[in-house]
């Protein structure tokens, strides 16, 4: 949940920019090509093609030496999450008519004279990086079939269909373009609303309780669920002024503010705090918590000065937050299958350990290898990894170094440790229709999985046999599933008074997702921290070097949905234009010298 400032002239707008850079790319390849040029759709309304089949990596023909590829023009996509795929599908799509009035064309999509290729290299077994959607055990009661049974006259019974919980990425934030343009590209991927939004907690089937001086959890009265937002909104301002105050002193003092900036920050909110009763205190605490400690894994204290006014500007559309029925990793495959029904090649197991490229008035050209020692020649490369492993490898996984300004600026990003606890038990242990569980108050400040919320298994559809918790902090075993089984016995239970007690047996499955120690991830998603510089790093992160590497990510989004689904697709979006662009103006540099443009 990511707590946000709405802004909605940047809605507004950053659909209207995606488009212009489209129609500037259109309008150079009608002046550069005016007899004509092939169209290549670039927006968010392709024809998904209802033929689907898989072709081998020998099909592409990317593997060959770069002098054998002739008129072939490859792309290489490093990375099959949400943005890689959105970059790969982009490029991929059929010639066709915008429905916004703007038909993009592009002189290297000809099919005749330069057929393009793209590949996708993914670490990982499967597609969706971040996006992992898993079936929760069915699980089995034992039955007696009488009261002289013995242990080989029972009947094992099932408690549910299996369930599918989200690991990664689970919310579609409002009513993203993004979502109504996949959807109406695959009918099957369908969504239901959570009850809330990323800047209000959900009220619509939620339970909202606190914790009395007792330990009970009692309801929380509407009027104070409403005034949650009203102290967090008093506690922006506060910390806004003493912001802005700070900020017209001298430089030096600035300069000293953002060595201490864990000191400024948590004493300008105790001092708003102080002013509170302990009842208020608990109420903006939970939103708090909610809004910096959970969404980003870091600390209140921990986030950047600069971001009082600009990190915490993060877009909200309309509508309700919603999530995927099936999971979020069907649209993912969904978007793999369709790569391939349309050319391309997806592999997966194919680790990349060295991006080499070079650059020339002529020529650019990229070499990828991967673990294997699989070389792999591109004309251009999309880098769609996490900001975790570029954090942790590019120092050595780009050859030359990445522009040291590009490389400060990922040095200083910092990256959530946001994880998920997925638990199903043998029997009903939520509330009926009641989808989340936001809890106020501390009666387990040692609990992990104390922050405030559980969800439902019947967010998704009908099964109050699974609640789902997250947790931000890295300093646990994750593989102790006795411990994880203990902490959330210990909040479960009080969801249910009066009911007899849980025990550790009755948890059927429990899965725990550890992103921060996976090494092809490496951490939740994007967050502002000490010294970051909001959307001016994210904008740096993504610029291309040299026109011949791309990047993609959520990491890279500096217009607003930075750390979301959709957003990440932009970038992949994005990436797409900007390489289109690349190709067609080396094409055009090289018939205007009269080059042979084989190999282009």
């Amino acid at each position: 949940m990511v707590l946000v400032v709405s802004n909605k002239k940047r809605v507004r707008m950053r659909m209207h920019r995606l488009l212009l850079a489209y129609g500037a790319f259109l309008l150079i390849a009608q002046h550069c090509f005016p007899n004509g040029v092939t169209s290549l759709s670039l927006q968010y309304t392709p024809t998904v093609a209802t033929h689907r089949s898989r072709l081998s990596l020998a099909n592409c023909d990317v593997q060959e030496d770069p002098e054998s590829l002739g008129e072939s023009k490859v792309v290489v996509v490093v990375g099959a999450g949400v943005a890689g795929l959105a970059a790969a599908w982009t490029l991929l799509q059929q010639p066709q008519q915008s429905t916004r009035g703007i038909a993009t064309h592009s002189e290297f999509r000809d099919e005749k004279e330069h057929p393009l290729k793209v590949l996708v290299l993914e670490a990982k077994d499967r597609v969706g990086g971040r996006l992992w959607s898993v079936p929760m055990s069915q699980g089995t009661t034992t039955t007696k079939l009488g009261e002289n049974a013995n242990t080989s006259t029972v009947r094992q019974q099932q408690t549910n269909e299996a369930t599918i919980v989200d690991l990664g990425g689970m919310y579609w934030h409002g009513d993203s373009p993004v979502l109504q343009h996949l959807q109406s590209c695959f009918p099957t991927f369908e969504t239901v609303a959570s009850g809330g939004t990323s800047q209000h907690p959900g009220r619509s089937g939620a339970q909202w309780l606190m914790y009395d001086e007792n330990g009970n959890l009692q309801p929380l009265p509407l009027n104070e669920q409403a005034q949650i937002q009203v102290l967090y909104d008093r506690w922006d301002e506060h910390m806004c002024a003493e912001y802005a105050t700070h900020r017209r002193q001298d430089r030096l003092l600035r300069k000293f503010m953002e060595l201490d900036t864990p000191k400024l920050l948590s004493g300008w909110s105790q001092i708003f705090l102080e002013k509170l009763s302990v009842r208020e205190q608990s109420l903006l605490q939970f939103q708090l918590d909610m809004a910096f400690g959970l969404d980003g894994g870091i600390p209140l204290a921990g986030h950047a000065l600069r971001g009082l006014d600009s990190d915490w500007d993060w877009i909200q559309y309309k509508g309700e937050d919603r999530v995927s029925k099936q999971g979020m990793q069907h649209v993912m495959k969904e978007l793999s299958d369709d790569i391939v029904a349309k050319g391309g090649t997806v592999q997966t197991e194919q680790r990349v350990t060295r991006i080499q490229y070079a650059s020339s008035s002529l020529e650019y050209k990229v070499t990828i290898t991967t673990e294997s020692g699989t070389q792999y020649y591109a004309d251009a490369c999309i880098v769609a990894l996490p900001l975790g492993v570029l954090k942790a490898s590019s120092s050595v996984l780009f050859d030359p170094a990445l522009p040291s300004r590009k490389q400060s600026t990922l040095d200083r990003a910092a990256v959530g440790a946001l994880n998920t606890v997925a638990v199903r038990w043998n029997r009903p242990v939520c509330a009926r229709n009641t989808t989340a569980y936001y809890l106020v108050g501390d009666k387990y400040p040692q609990n992990p999985l104390r922050n405030g919320y559980v969800c439902s298994g019947n967010l998704r559809g009908d099964d109050p046999t699974v609640t789902q918790f997250y947790l931000s902090e890295t300093c646990f075993d994750f593989d102790d599933m006795t411990y994880w089984k203990t902490q959330a016995l210990e909040i479960v239970q009080d969801l249910m008074p009066g009911e007899p007690k849980l025990a550790l047996d009755d948890i059927l499955d429990i899965k725990v997702s550890q992103w921060h120690l996976d090494p092809d991830i490496r951490g939740s998603y994007s967050a502002p921290a000490t010294n970051t510089r909001g959307d001016m790093d994210r904008k740096r992160l993504a610029e291309s070097v040299d026109r011949a590497l791309f990047f993609a990510g959520e990491h890279t989004h500096y217009e607003g949905r930075y750390q979301s689904i959709d957003g990440a697709y932009e970038t992949g979006v994005r990436a797409a234009a900007e390489v289109a662009d690349a190709l067609v103006d080396r094409l055009h540099h090289s018939r205007e010298r009269g080059v042979n443009t084989a190999g282009f």
